[in-house]
């Protein structure tokens, strides 16, 4: 666990610097602008650089393996279904109930929030106050893996 800890604590602090750093407006509009022109211009072409967002299906599903969340989860979850040793594929069975049902709810907050956002982006002041907000979100995460 200490290694985990010490793994996504300086993960989380890298993703800090590295966020607080972006011109996040200046990225919004030339995302902004590129979706436009695609819009208008019909062109359906997929992103190809790396590094560019939205990442692919696969680009996702490998981003996970760096996830310090997922890594704890996968961790932790496990320890809950020891406390019935009698009947340990019962145990599993919730487990991953319980774990699908976690990450169906967590996703669509996630989603919901995202379309929720995409409304606001047009205001430069709002973006810089929520790029603000989630860079000392990711910061206060760093600090509360240590409490």
């Amino acid at each position: 666990m200490l290694t985990i800890k010490v793994l996504g604590t300086l993960y989380l602090l890298w993703l800090t610097y590295h966020m607080a750093k972006t011109d996040f407006t200046a990225v919004v509009n030339e995302a902004l602008e590129q979706e436009l022109a695609s819009k208008t211009s019909g062109a359906t072409t997929a992103k190809n650089r790396v590094g560019e967002l939205p990442l692919s299906f696969g680009q996702a599903l490998l981003f996970q393996w760096l996830n310090p969340k997922a890594w704890t989860m996968t961790v932790v979850a496990p320890s809950l279904a020891m406390f019935h040793t009698s009947s340990s594929w019962l145990d599993n069975q919730v487990l991953l109930i319980m774990c699908a049902i976690i990450n169906i709810l967590s996703i669509s907050c996630w989603a919901a929030g995202g379309h929720w956002l995409r409304k606001l982006v047009h205001l430069p002041r709002v973006m810089q106050v929520i790029h603000a907000l989630i860079v000392l979100m990711t910061l206060y995460c760093a600090v509360m893996l240590w409490r």
